[in-house]
């Protein structure tokens, strides 16, 4: 087996899996990999909708600029470079941008392609738009 070296910085040239008004997803392993989990890099300049994953469990890391994470479990959590939070199934959570734009990356296993998996707590039986 071969190595891949995947450079996260710019990802400019690359075209989003997912774009609209405040969000850009960058698929760095994805799904189609035939990996048991996906890396996905996220621009946000804003909020998510809140949300949950009934599956998939999220590793966030914070790569440039702060991260406000609310979930129902604890306080609101600010995350600069490099600091990480962990995401299980079940619980509801919103994040969002604190300033201009952050960009993070989101380990999540099993990996599902969106919206699969992602759950708004109004409506639970169907995905969610995250903005």
């Amino acid at each position: 087996m071969e190595a891949t070296i995947i450079s996260l910085k710019p990802l400019s040239g690359n075209f989003p899996k997912i774009s609209r008004p405040g969000l850009s997803i960058y698929e760095v392993v994805p799904v189609s990999a035939g990996q048991p989990f996906k890396l996905e890099i996220f621009d946000l300049s804003g909020p998510m909708t809140p949300h949950y994953h009934k599956i998939q469990s999220h590793l966030i890391t914070v790569l440039e600029g702060y991260l406000e994470v609310l979930t129902t479990e604890k306080e609101p959590l600010l995350l600069g470079p490099l600091e990480s939070i962990t995401i299980v199934p079940g619980v509801i959570h919103n994040i969002k941008s604190v300033g201009n734009v952050v960009r993070f990356s989101s380990l999540a296993s099993p990996a599902f392609d969106y919206p699969e998996d992602v759950y708004s707590p109004e409506t639970p039986s169907s995905g969610s738009e995250l903005v």
